[in-house]
């Protein structure tokens, strides 16, 4: 059974120290690719494209290392290829990666640490991650680590299952099992183009189902809003926070970040954190009675704890403030449907400010497009769950004159 195959090879695209570029060498059969980078490097005008190979040029005076091992990799290949046509089978991303890694010395291969090391100085540098991103693919690695990969030319297809199973073991929801795929994809495109991994970059197909819009009613804002907390000067605080997210439309991390010199009479004038985009938030009566509260304090404005604090916090606000209806969720593990009742005391989190903000300001008529300018939303779509809320409450509303 003769398999028909391509080899081709070309320069990487990131420069090296010295100002060459790796040469890559690709395999292309039934519908798969590998990729393997070779342990030699050419600059861009000694490399001819047409004929893959390098060529005298200027001060380049390894052409012959080059081109040898271009040749003994394309011989390599061939090699494989007819020896397995003749045990009657067809090669695996396995069998090309052992052709290669089998005669390379340990300390010489990429391991995951140093590559998603340097993937993370490159992003950082060029995209101004926030400490939360980075967190994000520290955490990759020790996953990676934790389910048996520790080269990086060892990502394949049984090393990324490996990972999902590591996940699905601890019976993680479908919606966070994407986005740990979505984060070593991210991953894998940089270090496929860089030919330190070859592992195809697949999207996962689970079954998900949108998380619901989870908001307080304007009348538990208001009970929120006036409730005395007598000597628990902490729930009152974290309250103040909440409900000034809640009025502004702020998220947490920017209102923790606010500072007097971002605060006027009439409004909020802020660069957030997580996109970096300028705001500036009028305030209303709510808001400002809240500011005023806390002239008077140096530095920030709110000195808020952290994320996690106050979501601990919030909860015991909650529960002492008795919101306790029931917030119902609905989810997958694997095909597994789940359905899950908490009272809203439970799930209370600093994320319900921001929504609550959104449903009542379309609710009192102002257009999503304002709305996106308060709350830094990137597009409209973004909006769409809100305004699916709004909309059957109107409905429900219209149905009233049924009533009479």
């Amino acid at each position: 059974m003769t398999t028909r195959y391509s080899v081709t090879f070309a320069l990487l695209p990131r420069p090296l120290r010295d100002g060459t570029h790796s040469v890559a060498l690709t395999v292309t059969w039934c519908r798969q690719r590998y990729r393997h980078t070779l342990a030699v490097s050419c600059p861009p005008d000694s490399w001819d494209a047409a004929r893959q190979l390098a060529r005298p040029r200027g001060t380049f005076r390894d052409v012959a290392a080059v081109n040898s091992a271009v040749l003994d990799a394309r011989q390599q290949v061939d090699g494989l290829f007819a020896r397995l046509a003749a045990e009657g089978r067809t090669p695996t991303p396995h069998d090309l990666d052992g052709l290669f890694t089998a005669t390379k010395r340990l300390q010489d291969r990429m391991t995951v640490a140093d590559a998603i090391a340097a993937f993370m100085e490159e992003q950082q540098r060029e995209r101004g991650w926030q400490p939360a991103t980075a967190a994000k693919f520290g955490m990759l690695h020790r996953e990676l680590t934790a389910s048996g990969t520790t080269y990086a030319d060892e990502i394949d297809d049984a090393a990324r299952a490996r990972f999902i199973d590591l996940h699905t073991a601890h019976g993680i929801r479908n919606t966070t099992l994407a986005k740990k795929v979505a984060i070593l994809n991210w991953f894998l495109r940089w270090s496929n183009g860089r030919g330190y991994t070859s592992c195809p970059v697949k999207p996962l197909h689970l079954r998900t189902v949108p998380r619901a819009v989870t908001y307080l009613e304007w009348d538990e804002l208001m009970h929120l809003y006036t409730f005395n907390y007598g000597d628990h000067a902490a729930l009152s605080h974290v309250r103040d926070i909440f409900c000034l997210c809640a009025f502004t439309g702020l998220r947490y991390s920017d209102a923790a970040a606010l500072r007097w010199h971002d605060v006027t009479d009439d409004s909020l004038r802020v660069v957030t954190q997580k996109t970096a985009d300028p705001l500036d938030i009028p305030l209303n009566k709510y808001a400002r009675a809240i500011i005023d509260k806390y002239r008077g304090t140096q530095g920030r404005v709110l000195h808020a704890p952290t994320n996690q604090a106050a979501n601990r916090l919030l909860k015991d606000a909650a529960l002492l403030a008795q919101l306790d209806r029931t917030v119902r969720q609905v989810y997958f593990r694997g095909n597994e449907r789940h359905e899950e009742a908490l009272l809203l005391f439970e799930d209370f989190t600093t994320h319900y400010a921001r929504r609550t903000f959104v449903v009542h300001a379309l609710r009192l008529g102002i257009p999503s497009e304002i709305i996106t300018r308060f709350t830094g939303h990137n597009s409209l779509q973004t909006m769409k769950p809100y305004v699916a809320i709004v909309d059957e409450l109107k409905a429900t509303a219209m149905h009233r004159f049924d009533e009479v």
